[in-house]
């Protein structure tokens, strides 16, 4: 099992407290969204795993909304939990 983070803020919160595996960015995405989280995963190492629409995306994390991105939380801070 693995925990997650749902949305641009979010992944950002916790890719500061280095906290992630890697995050899943929709290209259907307004890159003026998406932009600032690309270049904090960039400068902090983070994997991105692109999906082709936030509709997509949402499926693929059991949610019934559009989501532009949501990040994989690493395994030791889920064992924190």
């Amino acid at each position: 099992m693995f925990k997650k983070v749902i949305g641009v803020n979010q992944s950002k919160r916790e890719i500061n407290k280095n906290n992630v595996e890697y995050t899943y960015i929709a290209k259907d995405a307004d890159f003026n969204i998406t932009g600032n989280l690309i270049e904090l995963c960039s400068d902090k190492n983070v994997k991105i795993k692109y999906v082709d629409t936030m509709k997509e995306l949402g499926n693929k994390f059991n949610v019934n909304v559009n989501v532009a991105a949501a990040s994989i939380l690493k395994v030791e801070e889920v064992s924190k939990c």
